[in-house]
């Protein structure tokens, strides 16, 4: 973990956002770290720690979840921050707009 940790910070946008995910925890009995020690290191890494199961459906959605959020958040703080530089003051939010898309002629 610690070298996808640093392979991450060395390599991704400092922003990026993270979840720590244990899979295959329907496998009791080939469990090599356990519960608590994942939570431990996903805390001290300040990330949030799921433990999943495909076969069974165990806190796949939830992690995806997490993450959405994650990514949903940092994206409104961002374009708040960008509202905030567009100089108004006033509390109301700047959206940009863009173009709307041109149709394509042809098939594909």
């Amino acid at each position: 973990m610690r070298y996808w940790i640093k392979n991450i910070q060395d390599n991704a946008p400092e922003n990026v956002d993270r979840v720590i995910v244990g899979n295959k925890s329907d496998l009791v009995e080939k469990r090599i770290i356990s519960t608590e020690r994942g939570k431990e290191f996903a805390d001290s890494q300040k990330l949030h720690f799921y433990e999943t199961s495909a076969k069974e459906g165990t806190s796949v959605d939830d992690a995806f979840m997490d993450l959405a959020r994650q990514v949903k958040q940092r994206v409104s703080d961002t374009d708040t921050t960008k509202a905030t530089n567009t100089g108004v003051s006033d509390g109301t939010t700047v959206i940009p707009t863009q173009p709307a898309p041109t149709q394509q002629k042809g098939c594909c």
